[in-house]
């Protein structure tokens, strides 16, 4: 019987949220979350439904105490059940009603995972669970409650070669006292692995009316040359609101850097050795050169022998060609003076003069007397 009421309440449940449009939600400001029933006692069920919410939205459903100003640490996490909504934003949800780690009063606590960073808190009685009011800061101010908190920003080309990445800390917090709360100040902290946060001082001004919420952003600046999955904490009064966590990347520039500058160094000394070694031992470093270019002078089978090795061979006297004759000589050649029978001189083409003995010259012709009356005649 208990079984077919409770089915019953849920369709009716899911019934008047399927009819409310989603426009309508959104004109009453934002996104709408309604358990029914709204009290019940531990290991009972009540059905969660809303609309309003991002359409195909991955949501949280949570049974929190103390209105959860602590965040999911004060909520039931083993119960709490995850929906994703619909193509309208609307979504239905059973969750197992348990008592949760903080006292009462409680609420249903709706967040986003995926897509923008909305969150709802819903009253919830749950039957005989303690109930403990939820205490004022010191300051008597109102009470701070973090509603989303993440970390946006991105790397440089500055970030590669080692300079100090930069992120902002968005976080939304409200107001839930009754009285304004001036200027908080809060704290971040971040560290790495293992080690202790190491918290900074981060003020705020503003002033937040009861009620009111307002997006904060707080620089956070990491250590040079950090890399790695860093965590960064919020804090306000010694009670810790969100933590969250960033990937730097390695920043492969420095190593660059640094072996570049090895290889410099290296050189420097070596050469600035080499040029101690020419001032204090010359010889050695003489030695060193003929061993060099004994290295280097080193050849191939079938390479002419260096110039020092070859036997020295006199040049050979330079040797002029005589002028081509002309063909058709003129009266300047037919004057000139025979050679000498010790300057004969070879044809034209020869490449220059040898030393022969001339052949015997035959005896002048003598004409007989006869023939030179004859001619007179």
């Amino acid at each position: 019987m208990k079984t077919l009421r409770a089915l019953l309440t849920a369709l009716l449940l899911t019934l008047s949220v399927l009819a409310l449009p989603a426009a309508t939600a959104h004109a009453a400001g934002g996104p709408v979350a309604a358990p029914l029933p709204d009290a019940a006692k531990p290991g009972a069920t009540t059905t969660v439904a809303g609309s309003g919410w991002p359409a195909h939205a991955l949501l949280t459903v949570l049974l929190c105490g103390q209105n959860a100003v602590a965040g999911t640490d004060d909520c039931a996490n083993a119960s709490g059940r995850a929906v994703t909504t619909d193509a309208a934003g609307r979504f239905v949800q059973q969750l197992a009603v348990q008592t949760p780690p903080q006292p009462c009063p409680c609420v249903i606590h709706v967040s986003t995972v995926t897509g923008a960073q909305l969150s709802l808190d819903t009253a919830f009685d749950v039957i005989g669970a303690p109930t403990k009011p939820i205490p004022q800061d010191a300051a008597g101010n109102g009470q701070l409650v973090l509603l989303s908190a993440s970390l946006s920003g991105d790397n440089g080309m500055l970030n590669i070669f080692g300079a100090p990445p930069n992120r902002t800390f968005k976080a939304i917090v409200a107001n839930m006292g009754g009285s304004p709360l001036a200027n908080p100040e809060f704290e971040l902290g971040t560290w790495h692995s293992v080690f202790a946060p190491d918290w900074s001082a981060a003020p705020w001004q503003g002033v937040l009316q009861p009620g009111q919420k307002a997006e904060i952003d707080l620089p956070v600046q990491f250590a040079s040359g950090a890399n790695g999955r860093y965590y960064v904490a919020l804090r306000y009064q010694g009670r810790t609101l969100a933590t969250e966590s960033e990937d730097l990347p390695v920043a492969w520039g420095v190593d660059v850097f640094w072996a570049l500058l090895g290889i410099v160094v290296a050189v420097g000394l070596f050469r600035a050795g080499l040029a101690v070694l020419d001032k204090v031992r010359p010889d050695v470093t003489e030695r060193r050169r003929e061993r060099r270019r004994a290295r280097l002078g080193r050849r191939r089978a079938g390479d002419p022998p260096p110039a020092e090795d070859r036997p020295e061979v006199p040049e050979p006297p330079t040797q002029l060609l005589p002028p081509m004759p002309d063909y058709a000589p003129t009266a300047a050649h037919r004057s000139a003076r025979p050679p000498r029978p010790s300057e004969l001189t070879l044809p034209w083409f020869a490449p220059g003069t040898v030393t022969t003995t001339a052949p015997p010259r035959p005896a002048p012709l003598v004409r007989p007397p006869q023939a030179e009356r004859l001619t007179d005649t």
